[in-house]
């Protein structure tokens, strides 16, 4: 995939994708070399090693391919589609719960239940009052307890955000 997009899409898949490099300047020599063909993922890894600092490799390592996953799945847009298309679906009173994994998605999930929109620019009316389909229920963001996190250790990363439509 990343031999085939554009020099632009390259730097924002990797760069972009939640700074996945320490800065776009590595971005760049890594784009550099991808123009090389790359077929398997350990070509990648070979490509991006001497990018990374060695005590957090492997998170970093873990977070491009995540980068990767993200665009070639486009899991962005899905989640996008479906909060609009939730947004428009829900009856007065009804209720959208969302557990997010990772920030990109919590932001778009944020943005949506506070503002009514993915880009969460708030409208206000002539007096000053917020313009959102959506009551937070929570105001703070449920995470998981100390013994969800024993028992599931993948758990540590869930964020539980829940509204109550009220147009």
């Amino acid at each position: 995939m990343l031999c085939t997009c554009t020099r632009r899409s390259q730097i924002r898949i990797l760069v972009c994708r939640r700074k996945k490099f320490r800065c776009s300047q590595e971005c760049r020599i890594v784009v550099d070399d991808i123009f090389h063909p790359i077929v398997t993922t350990s070509d990648l890894t070979t490509v991006i090693e001497p990018l990374m600092r060695s005590e957090r490799e492997k998170k970093d390592m873990a977070r491009l391919y995540q980068a990767l996953r993200i665009e070639v799945n486009h899991e962005m847009d899905a989640l996008r589609d479906m909060l609009l298309g939730a947004t428009r679906m829900l009856g007065k009173g009804g209720r959208l719960s969302v557990i997010t994994y990772h920030s990109l998605e919590d932001r778009l999930v944020k943005n949506v239940m506070k503002a009514g929109n993915v880009e969460g620019k708030i409208e206000q009316d002539f007096f000053g009052r917020i313009n959102s389909p959506f009551r937070l229920v929570n105001n703070k963001v449920i995470t998981p307890c100390d013994e969800e996190l024993q028992n599931n250790p993948r758990s540590r990363s869930a964020k539980l955000r829940i509204a109550e439509k009220t147009e």
